[in-house]
């Protein structure tokens, strides 16, 4: 039988209501809803009544959210000749202060599963020629460089 585990006198015992303030919240990936546009228009810096639009269309995103939110994917499933069915994705966004800790690819892989249940075996992402880091988060999710992307306008 072993013996109970005891503190020394001098170390004192943390409060209850004290361990549960220090615990971070969870991480939740849940669907945007019309109420997000807000924080998301602050997360990425754009017009809150651009983004309530394209809640309200065929863009689908995803927000990450511990206490607020702190991140965001969105995509299109597109019919393409050669392909079929591809999932895109064209935003991917994680606060700065959150960053490498885990919640760019909880995003990436949510949105995975959901072009999974839409028929997208391919699945591919957009990134700025200029964001490296970008480009080696999207390598180490095994995601590869497959094409050049050319705009006009």
């Amino acid at each position: 039988r072993r013996a109970p585990i005891t503190r020394p006198a001098s170390e004192p015992r943390p409060h209850p209501v004290e361990e549960a303030q220090s615990a971070e919240p969870a991480l939740v990936v849940r669907k945007a809803t019309a109420g997000d546009a807000g924080a998301i228009a602050a997360l990425i810096d754009a017009d809150a009544g651009e983004v309530a639009a394209v809640l309200r269309g065929k863009t689908s995103v995803l927000v990450a959210q511990r206490a607020d939110i702190i991140g965001c994917v969105a995509w299109q499933a597109i019919p393409t000749l050669q392909h079929g069915l591809i999932g895109r994705l064209t935003l991917i966004f994680v606060a700065n202060d959150e960053r490498r800790r885990k919640v760019g690819s909880a995003l990436v892989e949510a949105a995975r599963t959901e072009l999974a249940k839409l028929g997208c075996a391919l699945i591919e992402a957009i990134s700025d020629i200029e964001i490296d880091n970008a480009h080696g988060f999207f390598r180490a999710l095994g995601f590869n460089q497959a094409s050049y992307r050319f705009t006009i306008g």
